[in-house]
């Protein structure tokens, strides 16, 4: 995708950048910050408790999270900026 929408020019080469952050946060603030997320934000009152509840049981029961004081996620961000027609 990202192919075509630069050969349509609206992508000018130097126009892009990528953003790359590393989230270091409480398991507890991890938590939170999944239960803010737009998509999950949406759902009703009790889905979002069901996949709170899920989303903690994994952080606290999974060997790559479990007893940790942080947790540390990379995140990118692929901006463009474009040029109406």
């Amino acid at each position: 995708m990202e192919d075509r929408l630069r050969s349509t020019q609206l992508f000018p080469k130097d126009n892009r950048a990528d953003l790359r952050l590393r989230a270091n946060r409480r398991p507890g603030n991890r938590a939170d910050r999944f239960d803010s997320i737009s998509h999950i934000a949406l759902l009703s009152a009790p889905e979002r408790l069901d996949l709170s509840n899920q989303f903690r049981a994994i952080l606290s029961s999974d060997p790559q999270t479990a007893g940790r004081e942080r947790i540390v996620l990379t995140y990118r961000t692929d901006a463009f900026i474009y040029q109406a027609c």
